[in-house]
C-alpha cells in the first residue's frame, strides 16, 4: 500500500499515520517555536501602538509634518496586525499539512499590498521632507495633498501585490522521513534517497522510514517555474534596491543642509530663527528618518532569505541544522516588526508626541471615570 499522504489513517508497520500527523505537526512548531512568540509579541504591542498613533495624529497633533502620512502608515500596520499576522499563525499552526489555497492567497497578498503601500508612503516622506528643507523656495506641500498622495500610494502598493494571488498556493513535496520511537527526527526533501518510493516503512536499527507528502503555503506548484515567478521576485529586489539607494541620496542631502542651516551666520535675532527652525525640523525628520531605517532594516532580511529560498531550494534548507532553521523562519517573518515598532519610535524622538499619549491617557481616564460614576448613579 503506497503512502500517499500524511492525512491518512491507515497502519503501515508499527505506526499510525495519524501518529505521524500529529509528530509532524509538533516537529512544525518547533521549528517555528521562535516565530511564533515573536509575531505574537507583535501583535501585543502593535495594536495598541498603532490605535494610539491613530488616535494621537488624528485628534491632537493636527499640525505634526507628515501627518496624513503617518496615520496611512499607522493603518497599514494596523491591518496587518489585525489580519495578516493571525493568519499567519494559523497557517504556521499546520505548516505542513495546509491545504487551503485561497486563504493562503490572500494572507500573502495582503500582507504583499501592506508592505508595498508602507515602503512608497516612506518614501514620499523623504521626498517631503527633501522639498522642505532643501528646497524651501518652492511651495510647502500642503497636508491635504500628502492626504490625497497616501491614499493614492496605498491603491499603487495593492496593485504592484496583485502577482501573488498567482504566484502563491499551495506547495507539494514529497520529503523522506525518519521516526523512532514515534517522533519524526528527520524530514528532507525527496531526491531519490533510499526510502523515497518505498510502499511501508522499512526499519533499520529500531528507526522506521518512509516517504511523506506534505502541503505548505508557499509558492503554488504550477507556478514554481514560471516566468511570472521569477519575474516577480526580481522585480521585488530591484525595486527595493532603487528605494534604497533613493532615500539614502534624500537623507543624506536632507542632513547635510540642516547642519548648514544649523551652522549659519547671521544676525543675533536672525541666527536664533535660523537655530530654532533648524532644529525643529532635525528631530521632525530624525523621527521620520528613523521609521523609514526600521522598516528597510526590518525588510531586507526577508528579502535576501527569500531569494536564496527561491534560488536554492530544496538543497540550502536540507542543509540547515535544526537551530538554523529556526533562525531562518524567523528571519522570515521580519518584515513584521516594522508593524509594531512605529509608535516606539515616535514616543523616543518626540516630545510632543510622548506629551499627547500623556493627554490621550488623561482624557481616557476622565472618561472611564465619568462612565464608572454615571452607571453608579
Amino acid at each position: 500500500m503506497a503512502f500517499d499522504t500524511i492525512t491518512d489513517v491507515t497502519f503501515i508497520g508499527a505506526y499510525n499515520l495519524t501518529q505521524l500527523h500529529e509528530s509532524l505537526r509538533t516537529d512544525g512548531l518547533s521549528l517555528l517555536a521562535p516565530s511564533l512568540v515573536f509575531i505574537c509579541l507583535l501583535i501585543a504591542a502593535g495594536i495598541p501602538g498603532n490605535i494610539i498613533s491613530i488616535l494621537v495624529y488624528g485628534i491632537q497633533l493636527k499640525s505634526a509634518t507628515g501627518r496624513y502620512a503617518i496615520i496611512a502608515l499607522a493603518v497599514c500596520d494596523m491591518i496587518n496586525c489585525c489580519l495578516s499576522i493571525p493568519v499567519e499563525i494559523y497557517i504556521m499552526s499546520r505548516y505542513w499539512t495546509f491545504d487551503n489555497g485561497a486563504l493562503c492567497k490572500m494572507s500573502r497578498y495582503l500582507t504583499y499590498a501592506m508592505n508595498n503601500s508602507s515602503g512608497l508612503i516612506l518614501l514620499a516622506i523623504a521626498f517631503e521632507r527633501y522639498r522642505t528643507i532643501c528646497t524651501p523656495h518652492k511651495p510647502k506641500i500642503q497636508n491635504s495633498f500628502i492626504l490625497r498622495s497616501s491614499i493614492a500610494l496605498v491603491i499603487i502598493g495593492s496593485l504592484l501585490a496583485l502577482p501573488a494571488l498567482w504566484i502563491y498556493g499551495i506547495q507539494t513535496d514529497r520529503f523522506n522521513v525518519s521516526m523512532l520511537n514515534g517522533d519524526a527526527i528527520s524530514l528532507t526533501h525527496d531526491n531519490g534517497l533510499e526510502y523515497s518510493e518505498v510502499s511501508r516503512w522499512v526499519e533499520v536499527n529500531d528507526v522506521y522510514y518512509s516517504s511523506v507528502i506534505t502541503k505548505r503555503c508557499l509558492i503554488d506548484d504550477s507556478m514554481r517555474k514560471s516566468w511570472l515567478t521569477y519575474g516577480h521576485f526580481l522585480f521585488l529586489t530591484i525595486a527595493s534596491i532603487v528605494v534604497w539607494v533613493i532615500l539614502l541620496i534624500m537623507y543624506i542631502n536632507i542632513g547635510r543642509k540642516i547642519k548648514r542651516l544649523r551652522a549659519g551666520r547671521g544676525s543675533i535675532n536672525a541666527e536664533e530663527r535660523i537655530r530654532s527652525s533648524a532644529k525643529r525640523k532635525k528631530h521632525a525628520t530624525m523621527m521620520l528618518f528613523l521609521i523609514t531605517v526600521a522598516f528597510q532594516f526590518s525588510f531586507i532580511p526577508f528579502l535576501i532569505i527569500t531569494n536564496i529560498r527561491f534560488f536554492t531550494e530544496p538543497i540550502w534548507y536540507d542543509n540547515l541544522t535544526h537551530v538554523q532553521k529556526m533562525v531562518y523562519h524567523l528571519i522570515l517573518r521580519s518584515y513584521y516588526l516594522s508593524c509594531a515598532v512605529n509608535p516606539f519610535i515616535y514616543c523616543i524622538s518626540s516630545p510632543n508626541f510622548r506629551s499627547a499619549v500623556i493627554k490621550l491617557c488623561q482624557r481616557l481616564r476622565n472618561f472611564l471615570k465619568d462612565m464608572t460614576c454615571n452607571s453608579h448613579k
